[in-house]
């Protein structure tokens, strides 16, 4: 029986890893009859994240806190687009 739902990011490591981790578990929980809708989903992605990141979490919160609905794909563009924003600004 699945009893929690822990996955965390690791410091450093890379987000298109993670993504794809994330996606792992959760299609594997579809299978098993477990499905998340997008906002679940973006909800556990975004507290999977590690410190570094925060400052897109809360940027992420606060758009949805304005009433906007979030949206699973979206959230992973927006993370992408970060993570290549951060490689080609160091």
């Amino acid at each position: 029986m699945l009893n929690k739902f822990s996955l965390q990011m690791v410091e450093g490591g890379s987000i298109l890893e993670h993504l794809n981790e994330f996606n792992t578990i959760t299609n594997q929980l579809d299978s098993m009859k477990l499905k998340f809708d997008d906002e679940l989903k973006v909800l556990l992605l975004l507290c999977s994240l590690v410190h570094s990141w925060n400052s897109l979490v809360m940027t992420v919160s606060n758009d949805s806190s304005n009433g906007n609905k979030l949206i699973f794909d979206d959230v992973v563009s927006t993370l992408l687009n970060e993570d290549i924003r951060r490689k080609y600004h160091r």
